[in-house]
């Protein structure tokens, strides 16, 4: 898929993952890069294809962002308020139409989640930006 998330708002990058194919060879040691990193979605989304076929990334670098972005990994207080404001709802959402739960969200992405008003909101946003 090509999802062309380039300068494209946070709802549209939510909604729009990028799917990876090809050969992971068990064991095997990956470095992976990207271009730009704005919410750490692409980054976050090879990692999972290359750990999910048996790799295992021991070293992602992107040649732009901001450093508010990187850090990936989900912070356990980020996910906690989530979780107070939008409840288990939000997540069972997340899992049947994006694919995964929202612990797997990166940083930059849960911080526009846990700005959404409401999980309505949430909603309708990824609605308007999907294809």
């Amino acid at each position: 898929n090509m999802p062309m998330r380039t300068d494209k708002n946070a709802f549209y990058r939510l909604s729009q993952y990028p799917i990876f194919t090809g050969k992971v060879l068990s064991k095997q040691q990956y470095i992976i890069a990207d271009d730009t990193l704005a919410m750490g979605g692409t980054l976050a989304s090879l990692r999972g294809f290359i750990e999910n076929n048996g790799g295992n990334v021991i070293l992602s670098v992107a040649l732009t962002g901001h450093s508010g972005a990187a850090s990936l990994n989900i912070k356990e207080e980020m996910l906690r308020a989530i979780y107070n404001k939008h409840g288990e709802e939000l997540n069972e959402w997340w899992k049947t139409e994006i694919g995964f739960g929202i612990d797997k969200l990166t940083q930059g992405e849960a911080g526009h989640i846990k700005k959404a008003p409401n999980v309505e909101e949430i909603r309708n946003r990824i609605a308007k930006n999907r294809p």
